[in-house]
């Protein structure tokens, strides 16, 4: 009974996702084909634009402006958080592999 539960349930998940998905497609494709007939070029359901000063996202029709900097702010956070992440993975493992080992300290 519980494995029909856990593969019906998963059944519906991955059913939604793909309703989601195609609902996401058939909004982008409506979106494009309405701003060809209509000649529209500012307004957008979804979308980006690459600037020499900003990014420019497009979200339901609004335009939201982020300056490259903060993006470069933001990326050189994560990269340094991504390497102490690594970083004390990697001594754990190190510790972990040397649990059973014999230390001499002189």
């Amino acid at each position: 009974m519980k494995i029909e539960n856990k593969k019906k349930a998963k059944q519906l998940r991955m059913i939604l996702i793909f309703i989601m998905i195609f609902l996401i497609i058939g909004i982008l494709s409506v979106d494009y084909a309405l701003r060809e007939m209509l000649a529209l070029e500012d307004t957008r359901v979804l979308g980006y634009e690459l600037e020499e000063e900003n990014v420019v996202l497009y979200v339901i029709g609004e335009k939201i402006y982020i300056a490259n900097e903060k993006i470069e702010e933001i990326y050189v956070m994560l990269e340094t958080g991504y390497s102490r992440i690594m970083d004390e993975i990697y001594h754990l493992f190190e510790r972990i592999k040397n649990v059973g080992r014999n230390r001499h300290f002189f």
